[in-house]
């Protein structure tokens, strides 16, 4: 890799299109990356307002794709995914607009079939045992306790 004493602009312009290159990045994970090899503040601010301007940077699309993958695939509640996107540096204001799209039936609908997969792991324990379980499980995943505690109930009741 180039040295940064150089060019440091050429040098920052190829830490990006690395990062980006292996996958999408929020502008402030970029920053932070810059700022740990040492690239000048002024420079990075410089670059990544170009490379937003691009559209190689784009935190809004992040999200939205972020909540998908991670509500959808992963089956992760709004509290989960909105400390995960929080922890990436994306706009509070963003990451609520993301959030939008997961519905109180989408998110009632993941964590049931989540529930049904962890009940299935736990059959032959005490009902009592495995609603706590299950309710913790529920809840290290993002989803409110009242949900949590309700749809393992439900769960339990059927199996």
């Amino acid at each position: 890799m180039e040295e940064p004493d150089a060019d440091p602009v050429a040098f920052a312009r190829l830490i990006l299109l690395r990062k980006l290159a292996a996958a999408p990045r929020t502008k402030s994970q970029l920053r932070e990356h810059l700022r740990s090899r040492g690239v000048p503040d002024d420079i990075s601010d410089r670059l990544l307002e170009r490379f937003t301007d691009l559209g190689y940077i784009d935190d809004e699309a992040f999200a939205h794709a972020w909540v998908h993958a991670r509500h959808q695939a992963k089956g992760l509640g709004r509290r989960a995914v909105r400390r995960e996107l929080q922890s990436r540096g994306v706009e509070d204001t963003l990451v609520e607009e993301a959030l939008s799209a997961i519905t109180d039936a989408s998110e009632r609908e993941r964590a049931r079939a989540f529930a049904v997969q962890r009940v299935r792991r736990l059959r032959g324990l005490d009902a009592s045992v495995v609603h706590r379980r299950v309710t913790a499980a529920l809840m290290r995943r993002g989803y409110d306790s009242g949900l949590a505690s309700a749809i393992a109930r439900e769960v339990i009741g059927q199996g």
